[in-house]
């Protein structure tokens, strides 16, 4: 069996410094789950659980290549199931892209984080186990977080986040386009 890991897009140096700045803030409540660093999951660890990633990788790069670069925008705040607070992402190529990573995985692999649901990218904020989002917890990252939205970026990259302890991951590039100036992010603020 190997280690786990899931597929996604990491986010600008300032949105991640700003997200990880507000959950350092806000998370010191025993009941929030341990934040991981900010990213969008394009495909999910338990998809990926039982597909090795020295299978996977090659044709993860292969996809990416024919999508990247695309932008994405991080438009507004969500929650699931009461218990999880997000910021949507929006963006037709990612969806595009995610879908066909999907499409090549195995037959028997069941990709949706729940049956029967599309995939929604975003990027998790806070969380909670076994209970509802206290209003006021949600209320406060609107608050440290709302500046940055709408927020539009350039993805020009695809991860391999790979576990290393519960809730730490170790990232790695999959696919990278090497004709893009890494030093510029192209982040817009929106507004």
């Amino acid at each position: 069996m190997h280690t786990s890991y899931f597929i996604g897009v990491g986010l600008p140096e300032s949105v991640t410094q700003a997200i990880t700045a507000a959950q350092n803030e806000l998370n010191p409540e025993a009941s929030l789950i341990a934040p991981l660093q900010p990213h969008i999951t394009v495909i999910q660890s338990d998809a990926l659980s039982a597909v090795s990633p020295i299978y996977f990788g090659p044709i993860a790069k292969e996809v990416a290549a024919r999508f990247l670069p695309f932008e994405v925008t991080l438009n507004d705040f969500g929650i699931f199931n009461g218990s999880i607070l997000y910021i949507a992402a929006e963006s037709v190529a990612l969806n595009a892209l995610q879908a066909a990573l999907v499409a090549r995985l195995p037959e028997h692999v069941q990709a949706e984080y729940f049956v029967g649901k599309t995939y929604r990218p975003h990027v998790t904020v806070a969380q909670v186990r076994g209970k509802k989002l206290d209003p006021q917890i949600m209320k406060e990252y609107k608050s440290c977080l709302e500046h940055l939205l709408p927020t539009t970026f350039e993805v020009t990259e695809l991860t391999k986040y790979t576990r290393e302890a519960p809730r730490k991951y170790n990232e790695k590039t999959i696919y990278f386009l090497q004709n893009v100036d890494s030093t510029d992010m192209s982040v817009k603020l929106d507004h």
